[in-house]
């Protein structure tokens, strides 16, 4: 078929597929398909847009003079992901060094620098957090990701064949979750695929083992004011009919890509596999096939009448959003006897001392709370609250410098800065901070900003009153 693919050529292919869109729908395959040819990708190939990419000479040493790489540890269409570790900190982190093709172009570049300001700007427990982005004189635009130690939910499904109900339903759960939290920050992930979650297993406090899933590559996220016009992008085993037809991304794609995936958690793959057009065939015209005819056993009704809600060819059909599919997953765990357990006739001892912490914290006069690296709020005292003009509040999830009067944000200019330098540097950072008052004098205070645990990204801030002047 030659080295490009020609929209009369696209065309007859899809035809003879029995695939039949208009010709403005095949320009837009036609670009999408360029763009991938360009990078080598096999047309017959139906599992994405992707191919590996090697980086020209030797290995570097280093990235943005404070990156060293140890290992590359990924490869793909978008460039490579290292293993590095920051000169002067000694902490290691995930690079993603994007290919050189991809941000030649300023309209590209400036639209990568936007959707890494996108991801840095995310904090979840289900999402790998983005810690710093910029470009290399040599090597081009960059990424840093903390560094999850797990394996490719892809990888993790084939080894096992398929997933049993209730794993597959916890590992949904948290996918769920982390795609709610950027559709509450209008943002479209836009590429939710199995290649793009990492999974690994974490023993509790209690002792229980449960695997625990990330979602990282925010290549093609964009917010809701970046939508209205962008070409065709995605893995066409997940794509949206929708997204097919050259409609901009919406929360909805998203929701067709969660049914998508539970699928494939519960049969081993994706319900539309082979060529190209067979796939994009599949999801504009096939309806998804129960999962009781490809498995040749009985599935409860329940979860056959989630996924075949969240499939659906319209997207008006489908769950109303994230939130509705949420509930529905946790419905049928709790019906299936995988939700919320029993509450335990003695109070384990864990639990006990967790309870006095949270007590002690919650009456100590001074000013305590929890922050994330963007001075999100996880969790303060009533005398933070208090501190802050803000008293009897809950100001969880509230972001620092939109709390009460921000006092305390415009007394110390730096606060922000520190809160970040505390979590890349894992070191305490005190400052000393003047309030004048009208008429009611002044007063000195130390802002003590501490690391949390080990690995928890958290940052602890403490104030303590230091003295008090008259007016």
């Amino acid at each position: 078929m030659g080295d490009r693919w020609r929209t009369d050529d696209l065309a007859g292919e899809l035809a003879s597929g029995g695939l039949d869109i208009n010709d403005a729908t095949v320009a837009r395959l036609v670009q999408f398909l360029d763009q991938a040819a360009a990078s080598g990708y096999e047309p017959d190939a139906a599992s994405e847009f992707e191919t590996s990419v090697t980086l020209p000479g030797a290995m570097p040493a280093t990235i943005a003079q404070r990156y060293e790489i140890e290992a590359r540890i990924a490869e793909g269409g978008m460039g490579c992901v290292y293993r590095v570790r920051h000169l002067r900190l000694g902490k290691t982190f995930a690079l993603k060094l994007i290919r050189e093709g991809l941000t030649s172009d300023l309209k590209t570049k400036e639209r990568f620098f936007r959707e890494a300001r996108l991801a840095s700007g995310l904090s979840h427990p289900n999402v790998v957090s983005v810690v710093d982005f910029g470009e290399d004189a040599r090597y081009g635009a960059f990424m840093v990701m903390e560094l999850v130690e797990g394996e490719q939910l892809f990888q993790f499904v084939r080894q096992q064949g398929r997933l049993t109900l209730k794993p597959a339903l916890d590992i949904m759960l948290q996918v769920s979750e982390a795609v709610r939290y950027m559709h509450e920050r209008g943002i479209v992930h836009g590429d939710l695929k199995s290649e793009n979650l990492l999974v690994f297993t974490e023993t509790t406090d209690l002792g229980r083992r449960r695997h625990q899933v990330r979602l990282l590559d925010f290549g093609l996220a964009r917010s809701a004011q970046a939508q209205a016009s962008m070409p065709i992008t995605g893995t066409p085993l997940y794509m949206a009919p929708e997204r097919i037809s050259g409609a901009p991304m919406q929360p909805t794609n998203d929701i067709y890509s969660l049914g998508i995936l539970f699928f494939e958690l519960l049969v081993g793959q994706p319900p539309f596999v082979g060529a190209i057009q067979e796939v994009l065939a599949g999801h504009l015209h096939q309806s998804v096939p129960a999962l009781a005819t490809v498995l040749g056993e009985p599935v409860d009704d329940r979860v056959e009448q989630l996924i075949q809600r969240a499939v659906k060819k319209q997207p008006e059909l489908r769950h109303k959003n994230v939130e509705d599919f949420i509930g529905e997953l946790r419905g049928v765990a709790d019906m299936m006897g995988f939700g919320r357990r029993r509450p335990r006739e003695k109070q384990n001892l864990i639990e006990l001392r967790e309870a006095l912490v949270q007590q002690h914290y919650d009456l100590n006069a001074l000013p305590m709370a929890t922050l994330d690296h963007e001075g999100t709020i996880l969790a303060h005292n009533p005398a933070f609250a208090a501190f802050v003009g803000a008293p009897g509040q809950d100001l969880m999830a509230a972001l620092l410098g939109n709390v009460g009067t921000n006092e305390l944000v415009r007394a110390c200019p730096t606060l922000l800065a520190d809160i970040r330098t505390v979590y890349i540097e894992s070191r305490s950072v005190v400052r000393g901070v003047r309030f004048e008052g009208e008429g009611k004098g002044t007063a000195s205070v130390l802002l003590w900003l501490t690391p949390g645990l080990n690995g928890s990204g958290l940052v602890n801030c403490t104030i303590h009153l230091a003295g008090r002047g008259k007016p």
